[in-house]
């Protein structure tokens, strides 16, 4: 199994831990969850990029305390039926 298949099998786990720590009603950092989950915001904020980024997810550029951050919550995805 190649170096991307490896990273490919392992994220798709951590993306649905990452998901499930993302608010509908308000907004988190790529840190806040990395503190929770024990794994670099680096990553975390890849993951959210590449896998659920206008799909699951919504981000707005942040400049609290003079640095620029994004903060992440879930779209909502009406039921279709």
């Amino acid at each position: 199994m190649g170096h991307s298949q490896m990273a490919k099998q392992k994220s798709g786990p951590l993306s649905r831990e990452i998901l499930r720590l993302i608010p509908r009603d308000g907004w988190v950092s790529s840190s806040e969850i990395a503190n929770k989950l024990g794994v670099d915001s680096r990553r975390i904020g890849m993951i959210i990029r590449v896998r659920l980024l206008y799909k699951y997810v919504d981000r707005k550029l942040d400049r609290g305390n003079g640095q620029y951050r994004y903060l992440y919550r879930q779209r909502f995805v009406p039921l279709t039926t």
